[in-house]
């Protein structure tokens, strides 16, 4: 309460402005590393937890959570997921050294200003003629990220290696595209191309860097095109106390129809004009803006999350998963599952 009263009244102080975003954040961290500590062996989850919070907020236009400080921005939440994946998950939430720091900066900033509040009668302010503004809520709308889904990331391996592999083959509209994965991500893309175009962030994770290196640098992805149709294949070996991940990020033309498949991690489909079939066990699904004939999602311990989208068929299968449907319609709706918790428009149906 006081950190606010002070901003309001120092308003034209630029080092209260950046001590409350340091205080903010500091916030926001702690809070973190308490559920990630308190979660103990399910921690994994929670960074998954944060994106489908996220995306369920942005495309339904939910803002009250992000007016209470759950999603503020989409690069607030990129530093979040960032700063719970570089490092190991806490078993004890303690006050590090960087949130030290940011209690004395502050500290040094707002102390003086309450003790000179004390004082406010003797004091007087003179108007200024410019405000500094106030950033405002993002836009609502079909949320995207400046960095793919990572959330399945290990946290108990000390070395790890990032590679980038970029490629692209001619892919002509209304072709096929079939995309598996395991352990990792799948983000697919519709836009007014005639090309695939993947890009796969690689992470070898292990005891050493150097055996990381090793992982990632041995880990291949490429496209195997025939008439009509693209595969995306995934070449990876691992074992032990070793871990290979991948975030496959692909562009295709809008009128695409699209199979994907992934064990262990997230599925997002957006701006997608085609016959859709996409299965996840223990991650998510995510499809925005999907209009098409036929979307079938199946998925096992895990979300699926529908918005402005419409099919001439919609078939989910679930087990122990939540299922939200916003803003879409369908001709037919064929739902099967167990142990689930499903949310939707009660328009669903077209008239």
């Amino acid at each position: 309460m006081v950190q606010t009263l002070l901003q309001i009244v120092y308003f034209y102080n630029p080092l209260l402005w950046v001590a409350n975003a340091v205080i903010r954040k500091v916030r926001e961290q702690a809070v973190d590393e308490m559920v990630l500590a308190a979660m103990g062996e399910g921690a994994e989850d929670y960074p998954e937890a944060l994106l489908n919070i996220s995306r369920l907020t942005f495309n339904r236009g939910v803002l009250s959570l992000r007016l209470i400080g759950v999603v503020e921005s989409k690069k607030a939440l990129s530093g979040r997921i960032k700063h719970i994946l570089s490092r190991p998950f806490p078993k004890t939430a303690k006050l590090g050294i960087i949130g030290l720091m940011a209690v004395i900066v502050a500290g040094a900033v707002l102390l003086p200003m309450a003790k000179a509040e004390k004082g406010k009668d003797e004091l007087s302010v003179k108007p200024m003629l410019q405000i500094p503004a106030i950033p405002s809520i993002p836009a609502v709308g079909a949320i995207t990220f400046d960095i793919p889904d990572l959330s399945f990331v290990k946290t108990n391996l000390k070395g790890r290696h990032d590679r980038i592999v970029q490629m692209s083959e001619p892919f002509a509209a209304g072709s096929k595209l079939i995309a598996k994965n395991e352990r990792g991500s799948i983000a697919i893309t519709g836009a007014d191309i005639n090309e695939c175009v993947v890009k796969a962030t690689i992470i070898g994770q292990a005891e050493s860097d150097e055996e990381a290196k090793e992982l990632a640098e041995k880990t291949q992805v490429k496209l195997n095109s025939s008439k009509g149709k693209i595969v995306v294949e995934i070449e990876k070996d691992f074992d032990g106390n070793q871990f290979v991940g991948i975030a496959l990020e692909i562009t295709v033309p809008k009128q695409s129809n699209i199979d994907c498949v992934n064990s262990r991690g997230s599925i997002t489909l957006v701006n997608i004009e085609g016959d859709i079939k996409g299965t996840a066990e223990r991650g998510s699904i995510n499809g925005t803006e999907i209009l098409g004939h036929d979307l079938k999602i199946a998925i096992s311990r895990g979300n699926i999350i529908l918005n402005e989208s419409s099919a001439k068929l919609l078939e989910i299968n679930s087990s122990r998963s939540q299922v939200n449907i916003s803003k879409s319609s369908a001709d037919v709706v064929n739902i099967s599952s167990d142990r689930c918790s499903i949310d939707f428009d009660e328009d669903i149906f077209q008239s």
